[in-house]
């Protein structure tokens, strides 16, 4: 026997509501920026002269893969260096922002690059912003979170500007929902639609200008790694991430913005 029509109704109305807060829920947990931390415990400076180098970031800086690469490039400078590194496959900015408060029983927590008080923190995230369509304002916002986090201990953040990758390659990897998916949030977050790049790199240069951020960083610009995908797309190993070859010109970069500023200073 049926449930009476008011109380199908009823119970459709709940549903309805249940579904669309959900909803709601699941996009403001999606997109919103990280609340910025704003009481950072004060630590004994370190009086370390010797050249400590941090790494945090996504897949690009997971098991260290960048690190090897980043101590050759320096030694070939003459600098000889140590690395702490840690960074977490698929991490957008908002996470790679909110493992440097994690407590350290979390495997994924950067917090102790900056109880080790390194010279240099090199940063490598956006890609998955980007990708995932999170928006401009995500990606420049988070960034300079994680660039304002790190001055507090007198670190230098070393930004890896947004890479180039293969958008268009990887965009027709994924299944058709997914496909959807991806169409409908560049749709609502980006004006130049699934290729992103350029519009995310300009407001991250927006909001270092707005939050007077430029002169307290060095600034690793990936044209010089890769200006196109298509014509290096052999840096590449899946479109997304780097062979050894194109971590070796990464770190090439990294190593002289680094002995440049140790230069100026």
């Amino acid at each position: 026997m049926k449930p009476p029509l008011k109380k199908r109704r009823a119970i459709y109305a709940i549903f309805i509501l249940i579904s669309l807060l959900i909803s709601v829920l699941y996009l403001y947990n999606r997109f919103s920026i990280a609340h910025e931390n704003l009481k950072s415990p004060i630590l004994e400076t370190v009086n370390d002269t010797s050249l400590t180098i941090g790494i945090i970031g996504d897949s690009w800086v997971a098991a260290g893969n960048l690190d090897p690469f980043v101590k050759n490039s320096l030694r070939q400078n003459g600098r000889k260096c140590t690395v702490y590194s840690r960074g977490l496959g698929g991490a957008k900015t908002k996470q790679v922002y909110m493992n440097l408060f994690a407590p350290e029983r979390d495997f994924f927590s950067t917090a102790f690059i900056k109880e080790k008080q390194v010279k240099y923190c090199i940063v490598s995230c956006g890609v998955n912003d980007s990708f995932g369509q999170f928006g401009k304002r995500f990606y420049s916002k988070n960034m300079c979170m994680i660039i304002k986090e790190l001055l507090k201990y007198n670190i230098k953040p070393v930004i890896i500007e947004l890479p180039e990758y293969g958008v268009d390659e990887l965009y027709g990897t994924l299944h058709i929902v997914n496909k959807i998916k991806n169409e409908a949030f560049a749709f609502f977050t980006s004006k130049s639609g699934r290729d992103n790049i350029k519009e995310y790199r300009e407001a991250l240069a927006e909001e270092l200008k707005k939050e007077l951020l430029n002169d307290k960083i060095v600034f690793i610009d990936f044209d010089a790694v890769c200006s196109d995908y298509s014509k290096c797309s052999n840096l590449y190993t899946d479109h997304l991430h780097l062979t050894d070859e194109g971590y070796s010109k990464l770190a090439d970069e990294i190593a002289n913005g680094i002995c440049t500023d140790l230069v100026k200073n």
